[in-house]
C-alpha cells in the first residue's frame, strides 16, 4: 500500500469492469490557479494559458460579448511571453521552431568542430518591449540539446545535432542556461514590427550532468529570426563614423561588435593543439571574457556581449504582439475551467448543466446546445420527418402513431455526457462499442412491439435538437432494433456540437478574460477561492516624478483667447515714393482681425499721424525718419485724407477632424510633420483689398505736383511688440495724383498667431545674416531647425507643478516632496490620479502651515488642482535620438543635454498610460526601479491629438466602435433571416439573427453573419424586407426616388438659411405637390401602363438627413482633394520654420 492505495483492491475493481479513478495534470494545474493569491485577471490569463491550443492566424471574428478595455488590458500585459523559456522547444528545422521571432544557437568546436550544441526559442518580442535598452533586466533561459545517449551515435556523423534531428528517439534535454538582456525597441508607437533589437548576453553555464567536459566548450552563439519560415539573420548595428563627433564615435579609437549580422564570437581564442585544452585571450578588450571557475560560467564583457540590430529593422507582426503565442481555446477547454470552478465552489451541478453554463457565457454567438424535442415511431424510413419545424404535429398530419420521448432523452444525455468525458454527442459510436444501449432498460422507454425483428431496426427515435457551437437547429433519427437497442455504426451518432471549428468553437485570450470578469456567478465564485486568511504581499512603493501641465487651465484660457484675439495687427502706410525721397502721407490701422469675419467687408478708414507714444490707441506706430520727424515736430495737422480698403479673416484656416490622417511624408510622421501641422492650425488667412485714396496732402507742392502715392502694408505682432522688417505687401505708385485709384488686386495672406510665433526668437535679416547662414555648420544648421520644430510642437510652455512620490524615504526637503502620500506598484493609473489630487491637497496643507516669504506662493501652486477622467497620466519615452546616444555610452556631452531637451518638450515622448492598468502592468517601462520614473499629467485635448502621436494611437485603441454601431459607407448592423435547413435543403424554421448588412442591386441587400454557422456561405443575398437596418440613416443606402432628387438639392441652402430639418420637409413635400398638380393639369405626368396615376412617396426627415449626410461626406472629400492638390502647387512656399521664414 503507498499512500492509502491498495493495489489488490484497485485490480480487482478493474476486472469486474469499473473505470480507474485518474486526475489530468491540467485539472490539478486549473484548480491551484484557482485557490491562489493574485487579482482576478491575473488568474483569467493563467488559466487561459493552460488550455490555449494554436496561434490566431487571422482576424477574431465577432463575440455577443464586447471585449472590455480592463480585458485587453490583461491581455496586453506582457506576463506570457516569458512562460515558454524554461519549456522544451520543438526540435530545429520544423515548422514549429520556424513559428518563433529569435532562435539562439550555441555553437562549439568541442567535441567536434562546429558542434551545434542546442538552441534557445523566443517566441515573441511583444514581452521585451521597452524604450530603455541599459535598463534591460537579464533572464535565465535553458539552452535545450541533445542528451549524453546521443553523444555515441553522434560519433558516426560527426554532428552530434544531426543525429537528434533525425532520431526522435534521443529527446531534447535541458543542456545548460544561458543568462541574457533581450528588449525591443519599436520606432514609433503604431508601427511595432520596426525597431531596434537589443541583446545583452551576460554568460552560458553548462549542467555537468548532461555536458561533463563543460569547461573545455567555448561556446559561440548565433541569433537568427524567422520570415515567412525562413531564416534570416539579424543585421548588425554600426553608428561610428571614421571621424569622432557629438553624435558618434570613431572607428579608429572604438572597437566592438559592430556591422555585419549579431554573432557572439567565443570568448576565448582556441589553442592550436587539443581539443578544449588550451584557449588564450583576445588581444583586444578581453577583460571579463572566459571561463570562470567560481561560477563554472562562459562569460562575455558589455564590448562584445551587447550587441544591437539596425534601427530600422524589421520582424513580423505576429512577433510583437503582447499577447502570447498560443492565443486561442477550445470550447472543450472552457468548459473543464467552468466545471472546475463551480465545483470547487460547492456549486453542485450536473454535467450537462456546468456546460450549458460554460456554452451560454462564452460561446461567441450564446448558442447552447439542447434536445428540443424526441418521438418514437414504429417505421423506419430515414427521410419521413427530415426538415418538419415539429415532430410531433407532422405524426399527427401523417396518421402516424408516435410516442413522445423527449424527457427520457434529456435523461439519458445526462447520463451520455458523464459516459462520455464531457462529450456532447448522443449515442456516441465509442460509448456503443463497449455496450449496446437499450430503451427500456436505460431510458424507461417501453417499445410498442418488442422484439419483433430481432436485431434489425424495428422502429425509429426521432430527434429535434440545437447544435452546440453555431445553433443549427436539426433532425436525426436513430435506428431502434427490436429489441429495443440502439447499434453502433449505424448512423445513430447524433453530433450534438461542432468539434474544433474555427471560429464557432473557439475563443480569443480577450474574448475569454472579458466574458469571465463580466460573468457574476464565475468571476464571483474564482474571487472567493483565493480571498482567504492568507499572508499579504508587501506592498512596494514606486519612485515618481510628476509633472502636472496647465494645473489651474491658464493654457486653455490662453487658446480661447487665441480663438478672439490674432495679436497681430496690420497697419497701412500711404508714401509720396519720389526717387530719393519719400514723404509720409499719413498711416491708417486696419481694425482687429477678429472683428473681420469670413465675409468681404468694406472699410474707409481716415488718414492719421504716426504716434509714437506708448498710449497710443493701436499701441506704438512703426518707426520710420520721415513718420517719426512729423510725430517730434507735432505737425499732424498736415496728414488729411482717407483709404478705402477691403478685408475678410479666417481663422484658423487649417482645421484637422477628429478621424482625419495627417498629411506626413515619405520618412513618417515626424517632429517636422507635426511642426508643420502646428503652425497650420494657427495661422489666419487675411483677404485684402486696396481700392483708393481721397484728398491726400500736395507733398510735392513745392514742384507744383500733387504727389505720388503708394501704400505699403506692415504687420506688428502684439504680443512681442515686435515689426517685421519687410512689408506684407505694397501697391503700384500712382503719379501726381491726390486721390489715387489703386485697383489693388485681392491677395490672401497667411498670417500665424501673434502668441504662437511669440515662441520662436526673431530671425536675422540683411546680408550679414544670408552670407552667416551660407557659412553655418551642417550641426548648427541642424539644431537650429530641431529647437524651432520642438518650439513648434512644444505645449503648456516648459513648466508645469511638480510632485514627487518617494519609492523609499527622501530626506531633502522641498516642494512637492511633503505630502507624504504613497504610490504603490499593484495601484492602477485611475487610483494614481486620485493619489495625485490627495497630494496636492496635502501640498498645500503643508505650505500654509509654513512661515516665509515663499510659502503662499507655493501653496497657492498646489491649491484647487484637480485630477479628473480628462487627464491623460503620461510616462516618457526616451526618443529614437537619444538612445542612439545612450547606447554608444555618449552620456556626457552637449549633444546628449540637448537631445534630452528636446526629448522632454516633445509631446510624442510621452506615452498614455491606460486607467484600467497598474504600474506593474507596464514592464516596459520599469517603474519597480529605484530611481524616480518621470511622468507628466495633460488634460487630453482634440488638438493635442496633432502634437502627440502616442496619444492619437492610444485614443484610437480606446475608442473602438462597437460592431453594434457599425456604420460606414460600405456596410451598417442589422438583423437578417436566417433559414435553418436540413442536408436535403427542407427549412425547418426561419430565425432573426445579427449581420452586417451592405449594398446589393436595387431589390436586395448583401448580408455577412456576425456568426456565421457552420457550412454556410460567408456573404448571402437576401431581399429587402428580410432585412432590418439598424441606423436610422444608413450611410451605405444612397439610393432615393428619383422625383425626389430635385427637391433633396435646395435641402442644404434651406438649412442654411435657419430652417429645421421638419419646416424643410414641410416645404419640400410643398413644392413636390405644387409640380404634381402642375403636370396633372397639363398632361404631362408618365404612366407606366394602365396603373393609376399616384402621387410621388413623401419626402420625411430620414431622407433629407441622409441626403445632406451624404452630400457633406462627399464635399468633404472633394476639398480634401483640392487641400491635397494645393499642397503639392504650394509646396516650395515659405513656412514658419524655414530659412527665409517671415519672422
Amino acid at each position: 500500500k503507498v499512500l492509502g492505495r491498495d493495489p489488490a483492491a484497485e485490480n480487482e475493481q478493474l476486472t469486474r469492469g469499473a473505470e480507474k479513478e485518474t486526475v489530468s495534470l491540467n485539472e490539478i494545474f486549473v484548480s491551484l490557479i484557482c485557490c491562489s493569491r493574485g487579482t482576478l485577471g491575473e488568474k483569467a490569463g493563467a488559466l487561459f494559458n493552460i488550455y490555449s491550443d494554436r496561434e490566431l492566424d487571422n482576424v477574431a471574428p465577432y463575440h455577443r460579448t464586447p471585449v472590455t478595455k480592463l480585458a485587453r488590458s490583461i491581455t496586453k500585459t506582457a506576463d506570457s511571453s516569458a512562460l515558454d523559456k524554461n519549456v522544451a522547444p520543438p526540435y530545429p528545422d520544423t515548422e514549429e521552431a520556424r513559428n518563433n521571432a529569435l532562435r539562439f544557437t550555441v555553437r562549439s568546436n568541442y567535441p567536434y568542430k562546429n558542434t551545434r550544441l542546442g538552441d534557445v526559442y523566443i517566441a515573441t518580442l511583444g514581452g521585451f518591449i521597452g524604450y530603455a535598452q541599459h535598463e534591460a533586466e537579464s533572464q535565465t533561459f535553458n539552452i535545450w540539446g541533445p542528451p549524453p545517449a546521443a553523444h555515441k551515435e553522434a560519433s558516426k556523423t560527426g554532428n552530434l545535432m544531426t543525429t537528434t534531428t533525425s532520431n526522435t528517439n534521443y529527446p531534447l534535454v535541458c543542456i545548460g542556461e544561458i543568462e541574457m538582456a533581450v528588449m525591443w525597441t519599436p520606432s514609433g508607437p503604431s508601427v511595432l514590427e520596426t525597431g531596434q533589437l537589443m541583446i545583452r548576453i551576460y554568460g552560458i553555464k553548462f549542467f555537468m550532468s548532461n555536458v561533463s567536459d563543460y569547461y573545455k566548450m567555448n561556446p559561440w552563439v548565433e541569433v537568427c529570426t524567422f520570415r515567412d519560415g525562413r531564416e534570416s539573420q539579424v543585421p548588425r548595428w554600426d553608428p561610428r563614423r571614421f571621424l569622432a563627433t557629438g553624435q558618434a564615435k570613431s572607428k579608429l579609437t572604438t572597437h566592438g561588435a559592430f556591422g555585419g549580422h549579431i554573432h557572439f564570437d567565443q570568448t576565448l581564442r582556441d589553442g592550436i593543439f587539443g581539443k578544449g585544452e588550451t584557449h588564450y585571450k583576445w588581444l583586444r578588450d578581453s577583460k571579463d571574457m572566459g571561463f570562470v571557475a567560481a561560477t563554472e560560467t562562459w562569460s562575455w564583457n558589455e564590448v562584445w556581449g551587447k550587441q544591437l540590430s539596425t534601427q530600422d529593422f524589421q520582424v513580423e507582426k505576429k512577433f510583437v504582439e503582447m499577447s502570447a503565442r498560443k492565443n486561442v481555446m477550445d470550447i472543450l477547454g472552457v468548459r473543464n475551467i467552468v466545471q472546475t470552478i463551480l465545483l470547487r465552489n460547492q456549486l453542485n451541478l450536473t454535467n450537462r448543466q456546468a456546460i450549458l453554463i460554460a456554452d451560454s457565457i462564452f460561446n461567441r454567438a450564446g448558442a447552447v446546445p439542447g434536445i428540443l424535442e424526441a418521438i418514437l415511431v414504429p417505421s423506419v424510413d430515414p427521410e419521413e420527418f427530415m426538415g418538419v419545424p415539429n415532430l410531433a404535429e407532422a405524426a399527427t398530419k401523417k396518421g402516424v402513431k408516435f410516442t413522445v420521448v423527449t424527457n427520457e432523452v434529456a435523461l439519458e444525455h445526462e447520463r451520455q455526457i458523464a459516459l462520455n468525458g464531457g462529450f456532447m454527442n448522443l449515442f456516441m459510436n465509442k460509448l456503443l462499442e463497449k455496450g449496446r444501449i437499450s430503451l427500456p432498460k436505460h431510458m424507461n422507454i417501453q417499445i410498442p412491439v418488442l422484439g419483433l425483428g430481432g436485431d434489425k431496426p424495428s422502429t425509429m427515435l426521432w430527434i429535434r435538437y440545437v447544435r452546440g457551437g453555431d445553433g443549427q437547429h436539426c433532425i436525426h433519427p436513430v435506428p431502434v432494433s427490436g429489441k429495443g437497442e440502439v447499434w453502433p455504426n449505424v448512423g445513430a451518432e447524433v453530433e450534438m456540437e461542432l468539434l474544433n471549428t474555427w471560429p464557432q468553437t473557439k475563443v480569443t485570450k480577450d474574448e475569454f478574460v472579458s466574458c469571465l470578469l463580466s460573468n457574476p456567478i464565475l468571476a464571483e465564485s474564482l474571487r472567493r477561492m483565493g480571498s482567504g486568511a492568507v499572508e499579504q504581499r508587501r506592498k512596494e512603493p514606486v519612485a515618481l516624478e510628476v509633472v502636472i501641465m496647465d494645473p489651474h487651465h491658464e493654457e486653455a484660457d490662453q487658446s480661447f483667447h487665441e480663438q478672439l484675439n490674432a495679436q497681430q495687427s496690420i497697419l497701412l502706410e500711404i508714401w509720396d515714393a519720389d526717387v530719393g525721397n519719400q514723404d509720409f502721407l499719413g498711416e491708417a490701422w486696419l481694425p482687429p482681425l477678429s472683428t473681420l469675419g469670413p465675409r468681404m467687408k468694406d472699410f474707409v478708414l481716415p488718414l492719421k499721424a504716426a504716434d509714437m507714444t506708448p498710449d497710443a490707441e493701436n499701441g506704438p506706430s512703426r518707426e520710420s525718419d520721415n513718420s517719426k520727424v512729423l510725430w517730434m515736430a507735432g505737425d499732424a495737422t498736415k496728414i488729411t485724407g482717407e483709404i478705402y480698403v477691403s478685408a475678410s479673416w479666417v481663422y484658423p484656416a487649417y482645421t484637422q477632424k477628429e478621424n482625419e490622417e495627417t498629411v506626413v511624408s515619405e520618412g513618417g510622421e515626424t517632429i517636422s510633420d507635426r511642426a508643420m501641422v502646428q503652425e497650420k492650425l494657427h495661422t489666419g488667412k487675411l483677404t485684402l483689398k486696396i481700392h483708393k485714396c481721397k484728398g491726400l496732402r500736395r507733398a510735392d507742392a513745392k514742384k507744383g505736383r500733387d504727389c505720388d502715392p503708394q501704400v505699403s502694408v506692415w504687420i506688428r505682432n502684439d504680443v512681442a511688440q515686435r515689426w517685421r522688417r519687410k512689408p506684407l505687401c505694397r501697391t503700384k505708385v500712382v503719379p501726381n495724383n491726390r486721390s489715387p485709384t489703386f485697383n489693388f488686386a485681392p491677395d490672401t495672406f497667411d498670417i500665424v498667431n501673434g502668441s504662437y510665433e511669440s515662441r520662436f526668437p526673431p530671425m536675422a535679416e540683411g546680408w550679414f545674416a544670408e552670407v552667416k547662414q551660407l557659412f553655418e555648420l551642417p550641426s548648427a544648421r541642424r539644431r537650429r531647425q530641431e529647437n524651432l520644430e520642438n518650439l513648434a510642437v512644444r505645449t503648456f510652455g516648459s513648466a508645469g507643478l511638480k510632485i514627487c512620490f518617494k519609492g523609499e524615504e527622501d530626506e531633502q526637503p522641498g516642494p512637492g516632496k511633503n505630502h507624504k502620500v504613497q504610490v504603490f506598484l499593484g495601484d492602477s493609473i485611475r487610483e494614481f490620479k486620485n493619489k495625485l489630487t490627495l497630494a496636492c491637497e496635502k501640498e498645500a496643507a503643508y505650505w500654509k502651515n509654513q512661515a516665509g516669504p515663499d510659502a503662499a506662493n507655493e501653496a497657492a501652486k498646489y491649491s484647487d488642482v484637480k485630477i479628473g477622467f480628462k487627464h491623460l497620466a503620461m510616462v516618457f519615452v526616451s526618443s529614437s535620438k537619444l538612445q542612439k546616444l545612450i547606447a554608444q555610452n555618449l552620456t556626457k556631452g552637449e549633444e546628449y543635454r540637448l537631445a534630452y531637451h528636446q526629448a522632454l518638450n516633445d509631446p510624442s515622448s510621452w506615452e498614455p498610460l491606460d486607467p484600467a492598468r497598474s504600474f506593474a502592468q507596464y514592464p516596459q517601462f520599469r517603474f519597480n526601479m529605484k530611481y524616480a520614473q518621470q511622468m507628466r499629467v495633460v488634460e487630453a485635448t482634440e488638438a493635442y491629438k496633432s502634437q502627440n502621436l502616442r496619444y492619437k494611437a492610444y485614443a484610437k485603441s480606446m475608442n473602438r466602435v462597437s460592431w453594434k454601431d457599425t456604420n460606414t459607407p460600405d456596410s451598417c448592423f442589422g438583423w437578417a433571416k436566417y433559414e435553418h435547413k436540413e442536408k436535403n435543403g427542407n427549412v425547418l424554421l426561419e430565425e432573426w439573427r445579427p449581420a452586417l448588412v451592405g449594398k446589393g442591386d436595387p431589390t436586395s441587400y448583401k448580408v455577412d453573419w456576425l456568426y456565421r454557422p457552420a457550412g454556410s456561405e460567408p456573404r448571402t443575398s437576401l431581399k429587402k424586407d428580410q432585412v432590418l437596418l439598424a441606423p436610422r440613416l444608413p450611410l451605405f443606402d444612397d439610393s432615393i426616388d428619383p422625383r425626389h432628387q430635385e427637391f433633396l438639392e435646395q435641402a442644404s441652402t434651406l438649412r442654411s438659411s435657419g430652417k429645421s430639418d421638419w419646416d424643410i420637409e414641410q416645404i419640400l413635400n410643398q413644392l413636390q405637390d405644387e409640380k404634381f398638380e402642375e403636370q396633372r393639369k397639363a398632361g404631362t405626368l408618365e404612366q407606366d401602363g394602365e396603373e393609376e396615376i399616384t402621387k410621388p412617396p413623401r419626402i420625411t426627415v430620414d431622407h433629407i438627413r441622409a441626403f445632406l449626410s451624404r452630400s457633406e461626406l462627399e464635399a468633404a472629400k472633394a476639398l480634401n482633394e483640392e487641400v491635397n492638390k494645393r499642397e503639392d502647387v504650394h509646396k516650395g512656399r515659405q513656412t514658419l520654420l524655414g530659412h527665409d521664414s517671415y519672422h
